[in-house]
């Protein structure tokens, strides 16, 4: 038989373990989008090398973990992932060398709206 949305939710539900309905509801049931952007990056330095922190906001209407991947004057890279229940995300890097760039989705695995959109809304930011 055909295997539908709600058939196939059961089964990814039954394979991770996990309660999925936050996802195929964003990705099946609505026309959301997927947007982020680095809002902002700062490295400043500490008595082993370099903090640095960078400033992952949602711009669009869906919300999903997305990595960040810092790239340090070195060469050194480091990734992070945000948390998909704030709308705003402050990733921490630690390095030898300053904070170069951020690339969100290095990996390309994820229909990201860009450039994003701008919003007006206010945002849940993580701890």
């Amino acid at each position: 038989r055909r295997m539908g949305a709600s058939d196939f939710q059961q089964v990814c539900e039954e394979v991770s373990g996990q309660n999925l309905a936050w996802f195929f509801h964003q990705w099946v049931r609505t026309s959301r989008h997927l947007s982020y952007e680095v809002a902002s990056q700062q490295s400043v330095p500490v008595e082993n090398g370099f903090l640095s922190e960078v400033r992952i906001e949602n711009r669009g209407s869906m919300s999903m973990p997305v990595e960040g991947e810092a790239t340090f004057t070195d060469g050194s890279k480091q990734v992070k992932r945000t948390e998909r229940l704030y709308d705003i995300n402050l990733l921490r890097f630690e390095s030898s060398a300053p904070l170069e760039e951020v690339i969100l989705d290095p990996r390309r695995e994820l229909p990201l709206v860009e450039p994003a959109p701008h919003a007006g809304t206010e945002k849940k930011t993580a701890p």
